[in-house]
C-alpha cells in the first residue's frame, strides 16, 4: 500500500504521527506500539539498507502513547530510498492497550511511507475493540491523564495513599467518571498512591469505576452515609483488575433495578493485595439488586492474588452473593450475606417460606481457587456450593482446594445447606490429575428448607466439626457415590465424602416427611467411618419432624466400614440400618430410644417421668378436627402419666401428631410405646401405639445389672459369677417371670437354671444334653421320673400334677391318681 502525503516533503527520514482509537472511538491512551520494516510482496527476509551500505533501523519502539492515545515525531526511513526496492519495503505497525486486562492488541497491514504523514485513520481501521474494563466515560482508555487543576491534601490516616483528593472536583458526567479521572492523576499513579474521599450523599452513576494501583476509595459509611447507585441493569459497577494495593472502604453500593444481571464489585485478573472493608452491597430495604454482589477471581492463567474482605454487608442479590474463582489467597471475615426474598424486602432474619425463591447462592467457591480463610459468614436464605465448573489444564484450572471456614451459617437455603458438587471429582489442573480436596468447616450451621443440610457428591478430605445440622427438609447429611469416608462426631442426619470427617456435632429434626435418615450412605460408597455422633429425631421440642433412621447404610454401600460410639435417639422407625457388604462394619453404639445396651457393663438404675410423645396409630376415635382424646396407662414401668392428643381430621389422628403431657408421672424405666385412649372432647377408646420420651426428675445408682420391666426383672451377675442371667428383683423369691416368646441361643436352645442347676430346656429339635425337664416345640414335656404312659394329665390337688386312672368325662373330669 502506498499512502499519498498530506504535505509534500522529500528526505531520508519522514516524521509520522497519529492517534490510536478502536472502532467505537475509544483511545489506547498510555498504550505501547512499534513499527517494523517488512517486505510488501512477500519476499524473503531482507537486510535492509540505504545509500548502499547504511543499515535501516527496525523495529522502532513507540514507548508510550499519551493520555489521548496519540504519538508524534516518530522518525521512519523513507521507503522509496531503501536499496532493496525489489522486495517492496513497507512499514507495519503493532499496538497494545495498557494496564486494563484483558489487553487489546492488533497489527496493521504494511504501508509505504515517503513523506510526513498522520496515520490516525489508517491505524484505527485495523484497531481491536477495547474491553469494557478499559473504557471510561470520556472515551479514553483507563487509566487516563487528566491535565487540569485539582487540589491535593496531605493524608494523616494509615489507609493507602499519602495524598487525599476529592473526586468531585474532576470533570465527568457522573461520580463514576469523576473517580476515574481522579484515580489516574500523577499523584495517584505514583507508588505511594492516593486516597479518594467520597463525600456524604447519594450518587447515581452509569460510568463503570475502574481503579489503577495504589488507590483507596473511601466514603463516609456503609450505612448509606455515602451511597453509590448503579443505574444500569448490566455491566460491573466497580472493577479492580491488574492493580496492586487498592482499598475500598466505607460506602454503600446499590443496584435497585429489576431483572439486573450486573455485578457490584469485581476483583479481577492479576489484582493483588486488595482490601474491601466496611462496604455494603445492596440494602436490606431493596426489593431487587445485583445478580452478583462480589466476584473475586481472574482467569485460569492469571488469577486474583491476596484479597481481604472484612465487615461486608451483602444484601438483595438475585444469583450469587460472593463468588470466589481463579483466586489465590483470599481472607473473608464478618460477612452478612442475605439473598433477596420473593416478597422483595428482607427486614428480619430468615425463616419464612418466601425466602429466596430465585435459588440464589450465598457463597460459591469454584475452579482455580486456592487458600481461602473465612470466619463468621452468615448466608441468610442461601447456602454454600463447592464446584469445579470450568476445569482446564492451565495453571489455575484445578478444582478448589485448601478452604478453611469457621462459623459459617447456611440458613434456610432453598436447595442444600452446603453442596460438594460431583464436578469436584473432575480431574483438572496442569497435570490434569487434581480433584477437589481439603475443605474444613468448624462451628458451622447447616439448614435447608428443600434438601439436605450437607450433600457430598464429590471431593475429598472434607471435615465438618462442632457444627449444628438441623431442620433440614431431607437428610442432615447425605453421602453419595464416594469412597474412603469418615463421618465422626455427628449430631445430625447426613452424608460425607472421601476421606471425610464429621465430628462432635449436634443434629435433630431433619426430614420433614418420611423416608430420610440422619446419616444416609448410598450404595457405591466404601471405606467410611460413622463414629461418636449424637443423632436424635424429634427431641428438643421439634414436634412433627423426625427422621426414619439414625444411620442408614444402603445395601452394597461398603467394602469396609465402622460405626462406633454413636448416640441415637427418637428415630421414627429404627436407630440403625446396616446394609454394608464388608466384614468390618461394627455397631457398638448407644441406642436410647428403648433398645437396651449390652449387659456386659455396669448400667444405671434410672426411672423418671414421661416428658413428651407422638401418636402413631391405633384406637377407636370419633370427633372433629381440634377435639382431643385423653391418654393414660402408659407402659414402661411407671405410673401417673397422662396426656392429650388432638384430632387432625374427622375421626382421625395423623401419625406423628404430638402428645401434650398433662402429668409426667414417675417410675418409668423405659420409654413408653403404648397408652390407653379415653374420652376427652372427642369420643375415644382402645390402645394407641405411641413413641414416648422419658424426662424430668430421675433416680440413678450404678449397679452391675440392668433392671427392666414392670414389675422389674434383673439381667446381670449372680453370686457365683454367672453372667447374663434373669431373676426376679426381690430377694425373697421376687416377681413372677413370664415369657411370651422363646429365643434360640447359639446352640439352638434356651436353657433355664437355678443356682447353676438346669431345670428347663426349650429347643427346636434334637439335642443330647441331659436335663431334668424338657419342653419340646412339639408340645410334649419329659420329666426325670413319675408319670404313666398313655394316660391323661390331671390336677390331683391345686398344686400337684398327676394322671387320670379313668376315662375322661364330657365335662373334662376323671379319677386322678
Amino acid at each position: 500500500m502506498v499512502l499519498s502525503a498530506l504535505t509534500v516533503a522529500s528526505a531520508q527520514f519522514v516524521s509520522v504521527s497519529g492517534t490510536v482509537s478502536d472502532p467505537t472511538g475509544h483511545v489506547y491512551n498510555r498504550g505501547t506500539g512499534r513499527a517494523i520494516l517488512v517486505s510488501g510482496n512477500g519476499s524473503a527476509p531482507q537486510n535492509w539498507t540505504y545509500g548502499g551500505t547504511n543499515p535501516v533501523r527496525t523495529p522502532i519502539v513507540i514507548n508510550a502513547l499519551d493520555s489521548f492515545g496519540s504519538f508524534t515525531g516518530l522518525q521512519l526511513m523513507n521507503t522509496s530510498l531503501i536499496d532493496q526496492q525489489s522486495a517492496q519495503p513497507e512499514w507495519q505497525f503493532q499496538f497494545s492497550s495498557f494496564d486494563c486486562p484483558p489487553p487489546a492488541s492488533f497489527t496493521t497491514a504494511p504501508i509505504a511511507i515517503t513523506s510526513i504523514v498522520n496515520l490516525s485513520t489508517f491505524i484505527s481501521s485495523y484497531a481491536a475493540p477495547l474491553p469494557a474494563t478499559c473504557i471510561g466515560s470520556s472515551g479514553q482508555a483507563i487509566p487516563g491523564g487528566y491535565t487540569g487543576q485539582y487540589q491535593v491534601k496531605s493524608a494523616t490516616a494509615t489507609f493507602a495513599g499519602t495524598n487525599v483528593i476529592d473526586p468531585l472536583q474532576f470533570p465527568g458526567a457522573d461520580i463514576g467518571a469523576k473517580i476515574n479521572a481522579a484515580a489516574v492523576v500523577s499523584v495517584c499513579t505514583a507508588i505511594n498512591g492516593c486516597r479518594l474521599e467520597l463525600p456524604a450523599g447519594a450518587f447515581p452513576f452509569s460510568t463503570p469505576i475502574v481503579l489503577p494501583s495504589y488507590v483507596a476509595m473511601m466514603g463516609g459509611g456503609s450505612d448509606g452515609t455515602t451511597e453509590l447507585d448503579w443505574t444500569p441493569t448490566s455491566g460491573t459497577a466497580i472493577s479492580l483488575a491488574g492493580s496492586t494495593g487498592d482499598t475500598l472502604y466505607g460506602f454503600l453500593l446499590r443496584n435497585n433495578v429489576a431483572a439486573s444481571t450486573a455485578t457490584g464489585i469485581s476483583v479481577g485478573a492479576n489484582a493483588q493485595v486488595t482490601t474491601i472493608d466496611s462496604v455494603g452491597i445492596g440494602s436490606a430495604n431493596d426489593s431487587q439488586g445485583f445478580a452478583v454482589n462480589l466476584n473475586i477471581g481472574g482467569t485460569d492463567t492469571l488469577p486474583a492474588f491476596n484479597t481481604v474482605v472484612r465487615n461486608l454487608d451483602s444484601r438483595a442479590y438475585n444469583a450469587n452473593g460472593i463468588i470466589i474463582s481463579h483466586a489465590v489467597g483470599t481472607y473473608i471475615s464478618i460477612v452478612k450475606n442475605y439473598a433477596i426474598l420473593s416478597s422483595g424486602i428482607l427486614t428480619q432474619s430468615p425463616g419464612s417460606s418466601s425466602c429466596n425463591t430465585s435459588g440464589a447462592i450465598g457463597l460459591l467457591i469454584d475452579t482455580g481457587t486456592s487458600g481461602v480463610q473465612a470466619d463468621d459468614i452468615e448466608n441468610g436464605c442461601a447456602g454454600t456450593i463447592y464446584q469445579n465448573s470450568a476445569p482446564t489444564t492451565n495453571a489455575y484450572g484445578y478444582p478448589p482446594q485448601y478452604i478453611q471456614i469457621t462459623k459459617l451459617v447456611n440458613d434456610e437455603s432453598p436447595a442444600n445447606g452446603m453442596l460438594f458438587a460431583a464436578s469436584l471429582d473432575t480431574p483438572s489442573g496442569p497435570s490434569d490429575d487434581f480433584i477437589g480436596y481439603d475443605y474444613v468447616c468448624v462451628e458451622c450451621w447447616h439448614s435447608a428448607s428443600a434438601l439436605a443440610g450437607i450433600d457430598v457428591q464429590g471431593g475429598t478430605n472434607i471435615v465438618d466439626t462442632d457444627s449444628i445440622i438441623r431442620l433440614n427438609a431431607h437428610e442432615g447429611v447425605k453421602l453419595e457415590g464416594l469412597t474412603q469416608v469418615v463421618c465422626s462426631g455427628l449430631s445430625w442426619g447426613g452424608s460425607c465424602g472421601g476421606h471425610t470427617s464429621f465430628t462432635q456435632e449436634i443434629m435433630n429434626a431433619n426430614g420433614d416427611s418420611s423416608g430420610y435418615a440422619d446419616v444416609h450412605v448410598l450404595a457405591g460408597v466404601s471405606n467410611f467411618i460413622v463414629s461418636h455422633n449424637y443423632l436424635y429425631g424429634t427431641g428438643g421440642g421439634d414436634n412433627g419432624a423426625g427422621t426414619d433412621e439414625g444411620i442408614k447404610i444402603e445395601s452394597g454401600a461398603s467394602d469396609h466400614c465402622t460405626m462406633i460410639g454413636n448416640q441415637i435417639y427418637m428415630q421414627r422407625i429404627t436407630p440403625i440400618i446396616n446394609g454394608a457388604t464388608g466384614n468390618s462394619c461394627s455397631d457398638w453404639n448407644t441406642i436410647t430410644d428403648g433398645t437396651p445396651p449390652r449387659p456386659d457393663f455396669a448400667f444405671p438404675d434410672v426411672s423418671m417421668g414421661i416428658a413428651s410423645g407422638m401418636y402413631e396409630s391405633g384406637g377407636t376415635i370419633s370427633g372433629t378436627t381440634g377435639q382431643t382424646c385423653a391418654l393414660g396407662s402408659f407402659n414402661g414401668g411407671g405410673s401417673g402419666a397422662t396426656g392429650t392428643v388432638a384430632l387432625t381430621g374427622s375421626n382421625t389422628i395423623a401419625a406423628g401428631t404430638a402428645i401434650i403431657i398433662t402429668a409426667t408421672g414417675s417410675g418409668y424405666y423405659a420409654a413408653p410405646s403404648t397408652a390407653t385412649l379415653s374420652n376427652g372432647s372427642a369420643t375415644c377408646s382402645g390402645t394407641a401405639t405411641i413413641v414416648g420420651t422419658r424426662g424430668g426428675a430421675s433416680s440413678s445408682t450404678t449397679k452391675n445389672y440392668l433392671e427392666i420391666g414392670d414389675p422389674s426383672y434383673w439381667i446381670g451377675y449372680d453370686s457365683g459369677g454367672n453372667r447374663a442371667i434373669l431373676f426376679g428383683s426381690s430377694a425373697s423369691g421376687g416377681n413372677a417371670i413370664n415369657f411370651n416368646a422363646a429365643a434360640n441361643s447359639g446352640l439352638g436352645q434356651l436353657n433355664f437354671s437355678v443356682n447353676g442347676t438346669q431345670i428347663l430346656q426349650v429347643r427346636p429339635s434334637g439335642g443330647t444334653t441331659t436335663i431334668t425337664n424338657n419342653l419340646a416345640t412339639t408340645g410334649t414335656m419329659s420329666i426325670g421320673s413319675g408319670g404313666y404312659t398313655g394316660h391323661t394329665v390331671c390336677w390331683k390337688t391345686s398344686t400337684l400334677l398327676s394322671y387320670c386312672t379313668s376315662v375322661v368325662a364330657s365335662d373334662g373330669t376323671c379319677t386322678c391318681n
